[in-house]
């Protein structure tokens, strides 16, 4: 994982000390997640990578396959990192970050466009 997120800030010309990683844990065992075992390995990146932070998917309901979360799991999960977020937000704020707004050209804010301008997004989130 360290080595793909490297290669990632590399390519992007970004240091890791500006891009946060945010990694969200699989399906737990308590609901018998196939890859539950996996967590522990996910909790272990804030020590190997140093803006790393992990989001729990505890009580995020788990699909029938026991590897992907139901909608409602995925909807949890994504307000955790949200959360998170606007955490390391205000604290960039606080250290006198400034921080923008970006909306791509295109098709506004569908999958495919934030694909196409990940690196001017990406630069422009974090060089501002």
């Amino acid at each position: 994982m360290k080595k793909v997120y490297e290669k990632l800030l590399k390519d992007l010309d970004l240091q890791a000390e500006d891009i946060p990683l945010l990694a969200g844990e699989v399906v737990h065992a308590d609901q018998e997640g196939r890859c539950a075992s996996m967590n522990e390995i996910i909790n272990t990146l804030p020590k190997i990578v140093s803006t790393a932070y992990v989001i729990s998917s505890a009580g995020c309901p788990a699909a029938a396959d026991k590897l992907h979360f139901t909608a409602e799991g995925y909807r949890k999960l994504g307000v955790r990192y949200a959360e998170k977020r606007l955490q390391l937000l205000e604290q960039e704020r606080e250290l006198g970050i400034k921080i923008g707004y970006y909306e791509p050209q295109g098709t506004a804010h569908e999958w495919l466009t934030w694909r196409q301008s990940l690196k001017e997004f990406v630069t422009y989130l974090f060089k501002q």
